[in-house]
């Protein structure tokens, strides 16, 4: 029985997240209502996150603020220890509704010297910065999620371009986990921002999976799960992969062993130096003809291959093949784009 494919991701710009939230309002949802299913899944992760421990929620003036509020309100109603600070006054029609739904104090914007808590949360500023942060309020946040034992972002670290993963060259605050609103964002995924996401949760906030997937034009890898072996399993049925060597052995060897620890049945290591490979991989000398083997169910071809004439032949006969290939390292350098789109 074959295995079952965990679903690819969509990964959505600010532009293309913007105009499936405008969908799902022109369908009848109001920016509020996206705002409260936003703070719910918010406050539902820190709940389980915070384990008890003091919260305290830094809202910015827009609608990441305004998801703070929200989350902030549902906490304290489960009597949960919660505090907020605000950058500034909220500012959209949606936030200020969200902030009146706070009954709390709210405390000024802490400097770098006051405020700490157990847990951080914030909240300032999610999808589409694109200037950087004033550089008191980026020392502030990098101060309290620096001494917090939790960090949490709302959406993402505020500061980060959403589309690139840029960070204006800021030192910004790294957190332990970043909640994604609706859908996986281009820095959750990018680096420098992606380093100081933590771990990536997605919330749900109510949009259409249909429509997310729709808009998107980048998804995440799925993620295969590989069957249990049956009566009738062989090397051949759980999957062949020819990994093709070349000038340096060590990176095709480990890729080798990657292929055979993740599963594959048969790894074949077109050349290596590898002395005594498990029983899964089969050392064989180069040629152009090892690639026929309808058997084999991936090649890989890139991890120390080098970048001389002997290189570039073996990329063009791993290219003729109908093969699916993995491409890396060397092999990038060497790739012809529009050879590849022929």
């Amino acid at each position: 029985m074959p295995g079952r494919a965990v679903a690819a991701a969509p990964i959505l710009t600010a532009a293309q997240m913007r105009a499936t939230e405008d969908r799902a309002i022109a369908a009848g949802a109001s920016v509020y209502e996206l705002m409260e299913r936003a703070g719910t899944g918010v406050a539902e992760w820190v709940h389980r996150l915070a384990a008890g421990a003091p919260v305290l929620i830094v809202c910015g003036p827009g609608n990441n603020g305004g998801d703070g509020y929200v989350a902030a309100r549902i906490l304290a109603n489960r009597g949960m220890d919660v505090r907020v600070a605000a950058l500034g006054q909220p500012r959209s029609e949606a936030a200020v509704e969200a902030h009146t739904g706070w009954t709390g104090p709210v405390e000024p914007f802490p400097d770098e010297a006051s405020g700490h808590a157990s847990v951080i949360v914030d909240a300032l500023f999610g999808t589409g910065l694109s200037r950087p942060l004033d550089a008191s309020v980026a020392n502030a946040i990098k101060a309290l999620a620096d001494q917090a034992r939790l960090s949490i972002a709302v959406d993402l670290p505020s500061g980060l371009e959403t589309d690139t993963g840029n960070d204006f060259g800021q030192q910004l605050a790294a957190f332990d986990v970043t909640l994604a609103l609706g859908a996986l964002k281009p820095a959750h995924l990018l680096q420098p921002a992606a380093a100081l996401c933590g771990a990536v949760c997605t919330v749900d906030i109510g949009l259409r999976q249909d429509d997310l997937r729709s808009e998107a034009t980048v998804r995440t890898l799925a993620l295969p799960q590989i069957a249990k072996p049956g009566a009738a399993s062989h090397k051949y049925s759980r999957g062949m992969a020819a990994v093709v060597s070349g000038r340096m052995h060590g990176a095709s060897e480990l890729a080798a062993l990657a292929a055979y620890r993740a599963g594959a049945g048969y790894v074949l290591l077109l050349t290596g130096g590898l002395p005594h490979p498990p029983h899964a991989i089969v050392r064989q000398r180069w040629s152009a003809e090892a690639l026929d083997d309808k058997r084999i169910g991936a090649v890989v071809i890139g991890p120390g291959l080098g970048r001389d004439d002997r290189a570039r032949e073996k990329l063009e006969n791993a290219l003729a093949t109908a093969h699916p290939l993995v491409i890396d390292g060397d092999a990038l350098h060497l790739l012809d784009l529009d050879r590849l789109q022929a």
